[in-house]
Order: structure tokens, then C-alpha cells, then sequence
């Protein structure tokens, strides 16, 4: 082998460790953000590029260290690497079009091209299966030299055209993507014809991977800052939650009702003090909680829970029938979530109710899931329906962003008018933010 293709087999080897190290860091941190996919909808499609590119880097490294080398390994793994090379490149492509077409959303124009690029894709692969036959994409002469076949450009014009369509669809359906998202996707589709010219211009340095590594820590960058900003925004919007929430519970009216019951009981002196010790625990429970973390043991909320109600069968007496049914308590919840489900069910359930009602508290544990379940036997409402009433509070579906972002949990809500609600909340065990 020529000194000069040593040197150059060399440098292109380096490069290509380079790029390996640089994916590597790229996908580790990738995965930090695999919480805020409601940001980077197609973050799967991302990650699977990158492990794509490094694996493909890792061929390359491959080829330039075995190009021209004698002995069995190298006639073996010289042209294992080019093909895998080639395979994990057009895998490479057909992910990228499909992040594409998830970030656009469904449109006529996306279904069709959806079509057009999986028809290239077996091509290409055909193309690659009959190249272990008869080397119509690539060879290695005796000296184990790689040479292009007879085919080569043909099947590299699948390729351009497969990426001119991205590049025309990315350009129509601009409107439809954040600009940020759109400057992504436009470095990645553009860089590997970039750097495919370069590589024509000088043949033999290995200009493609280089430009997508770059796009790719571009894309990182672009992805963390993203990532920040989102992670900003939601503490903010918690931290309206949270206040609101104490703000709800910490209502003057229902302060001045809670003592003008304390104030009429006729009970034993001994009832009075233990009114106003649940009083007082309840309002040292709703204090506590304004400096606390946002996700709190469930013991503390269910005993928070126990003191309201408790304070609330003061005022409804008979009328008001409490039920728990407690598997365990070893989860965390966002503060106050499961509180305000119970305080609804007594507000918007029973006490507009004729009649005794009912409200059962219950937590299941089924495999990784913790299922707390509040269900009343009240009036009901119609859930198409938003509540209009003119105040600030954090209602339904504060609750169930509150649940999303700080335990990736779900709350879904039955109800049905004259026979009561249902409200399901579902939390991975151990799932929180991080």
C-alpha cells in the first residue's frame, strides 16, 4: 500500500473514532430527555439515527483499517464492513423519513411519500443481496483494494432521489413543524449530499460521515436547549399549580365555615378540642405543603385526606360516608392531587346530592402500577362539559398535568348524571420526574 494511502486510511480511521466518541456522548444524553418526548415527539427516531450512525462509523473505521491489508481477516471483515456500511446507511435514511413524516403529521403528501421511500428501500436492499453474488455495487481485487461495481451509481441515485424528496418535503410542509424542528431536519438532509460532493471533489476522504456528525451535534444542541426551555416552562406552571392549589384549599369561606361549626357543636368539651386539633392539623398540613417538594409521600397526602374529611362529616354529619380501602402507601404523588379528587367528590358529589352519600378512597397495587381510585355515589356531571364559574382553581385537568409531568402518571374520569364519578389515577411505581 502507498505511504499516502496509509496516511490517508489513517487520518479517515481517526476521524471516524472521533465521530464514535462524539455519538456515544450524543446518545447518553439523549436518553436524559427521553421524559419530554411531548416536546421531540420523534426523540425514538432520533436516538435510533444516532446508534445507527455510530454503528455505520464504526464499518467505516473498519474498511479504512483493513482497505489493502493481507491475511484472512481482513479479505473477511474488509467487505463485511462495506456492506454493513451500506445497509446501515439505507436503515439510516428510512428512520430519518420517518421522523419526518411523524413530526409532519398525517397528510396525503406524507402517506405517499411513505410508500414511495419503503418501495426504494427494498430496491436498494435487493440491490445489496445480489451484491454478495456478483459485486454490482462494490469489490475488492486481489490486493483486498475496494472498487466500485458497475451499479454503484445507480444505486446511489436511489439514494439522492430518496433524499431530494425529503428535502422537497421538508420545504412544503414547512408551516407545519417548529422552525427549530425544521432547521434540524434540513442540516440532516442536506448534509450527507454535501458531503457526498466534497467526497467527489477528493476521493478517499470520508466527508459524508464527517458533515452528519456535525448535523448530529448540532441536532444535540438543539435538542438540549429544547429540553431547558421545556424543563423551565413546567416548573413555572407548577409552581402557578401548586399556588393555586393552596390558595383553593386555603379559601376564607370555607376557613369561615369549618369554625362556625366548631363554634355550634354541642358536644362534650373533649369533641371541641379534637375539632380543633383536625382544624389545626389541617391547616398545618396545607402550610407545610407551600414549602414542600412537589412530589410528597402518599402517607402524608392520605392523613391529609383523613383530616378533611374528617373536618367535612363536622359539617354533613350522617350525610357524608368515608371508605378506604388502602393497599399500600409506599408511592409518591404530587402534592395535594389525590386531595383535591376526594374534595370534588364531597363539593361537586354529595353535598348537591338529596340524601346520604358515599365516596370510597381505594389504592391498588397490579405489577408496576399503583391505581388509586376515588368514586363517589353523588349527582354526576356530564364530562363534555367545562365547568364556567368564573374561579381560579386548579380543577381537573391541572390536576392531571400536575400528575403528568411529576409522575408520568394518568387520571382518567367516568361519570354518569344521578349515579356519581369515577376517577382513576394510574402512577408507575417509582415513576418521577427527572
Amino acid at each position: 500500500m502507498p505511504m499516502t494511502d496509509y496516511y490517508l486510511n489513517a487520518l479517515n480511521v481517526g476521524c471516524a473514532v472521533f465521530g464514535i466518541l462524539l455519538s456515544l456522548l450524543v446518545m447518553a444524553t439523549t436518553y436524559s430527555y427521553k421524559n419530554r418526548e411531548e416536546h421531540w415527539a420523534e426523540l425514538d427516531e432520533w436516538q435510533t439515527l444516532i446508534m445507527l450512525h455510530t454503528a455505520a462509523l464504526l464499518c467505516d473505521a473498519c474498511f479504512y483499517g483493513f482497505n489493502g491489508r493481507a491475511g484472512t481477516a481482513a479479505r473477511i471483515l474488509n467487505p463485511m464492513s462495506v456492506w454493513g456500511e451500506c445497509l446501515l446507511n439505507g436503515l439510516w435514511l428510512l428512520t430519518y423519513t420517518k421522523a419526518l413524516r411523524k413530526n409532519i403529521g398525517q397528510m396525503r403528501l406524507t402517506r405517499v411519500w411513505k410508500y414511495i421511500t419503503h418501495g426504494t428501500a427494498v430496491l436498494y436492499g435487493l440491490m445489496l443481496l445480489i451484491n454478495c453474488f456478483n459485486g454490482i455495487l462494490f469489490y475488492f481485487d486481489g490486493q483486498n483494494l475496494y472498487h466500485r461495481g458497475v451499479y454503484y451509481w445507480q444505486a446511489q441515485g436511489l439514494v439522492f432521489l430518496v433524499e431530494i424528496g425529503n428535502l422537497l418535503v421538508l420545504f412544503i410542509c414547512e408551516k407545519h413543524m417548529a422552525w427549530n424542528h425544521w432547521v434540524a431536519y434540513l442540516m440532516f438532509a442536506m448534509a450527507p449530499g454535501i458531503g457526498a460532493m466534497l467526497q467527489l471533489l477528493n476521493y478517499g476522504v470520508s466527508y459524508t460521515y464527517l458533515a452528519t456528525t456535525i448535523a448530529m451535534v448540532a441536532l444535540w444542541s438543539m435538542i438540549q436547549n429544547d429540553s431547558l426551555n421545556l424543563l423551565i416552562r413546567q416548573e413555572r406552571t407548577l409552581s402557578e399549580m401548586k399556588m393555586n392549589a393552596m390558595g383553593e384549599q386555603l379559601q376564607p369561606q370555607y376557613l369561615y365555615n369549618i369554625l362556625g361549626v366548631i363554634a355550634q357543636l354541642e358536644g362534650t368539651p373533649t369533641e371541641t378540642r379534637n375539632a380543633l386539633m383536625d382544624f389545626s392539623r389541617y391547616l398545618r398540613g396545607n402550610m407545610e405543603l407551600l414549602g414542600n417538594r412537589d412530589l410528597i409521600p402518599f402517607a402524608g397526602e392520605l392523613n391529609h385526606i383523613r383530616t378533611y374529611v374528617s373536618l367535612e362529616q363536622l359539617r354533613f354529619e350522617e350525610k357524608l360516608q368515608m371508605e378506604y380501602d388502602i393497599e399500600t402507601v409506599d408511592f409518591m404523588v404530587p402534592a395535594l392531587s389525590v386531595q383535591m379528587m376526594v374534595e370534588n367528590a364531597i363539593k361537586h358529589g354529595i353535598t348537591p346530592k338529596d340524601g346520604q352519600g358515599r365516596i370510597r378512597l381505594s389504592v391498588r397495587k397490579t405489577g408496576k402500577m399503583i391505581g388509586i381510585t376515588v368514586e363517589d355515589d353523588g349527582v354526576g356531571f356530564d364530562t363534555s362539559l367545562k365547568k364556567n364559574d368564573g374561579r381560579t382553581h386548579v380543577g381537573l385537568e391541572s390536576t392531571r398535568e400536575r400528575l403528568r409531568i411529576l409522575s408520568k402518571g394518568t387520571m382518567d374520569i367516568n361519570s354518569e348524571i344521578g349515579k356519581g364519578t369515577k376517577v382513576v389515577i394510574q402512577i408507575p411505581e417509582g415513576g418521577k420526574r427527572i
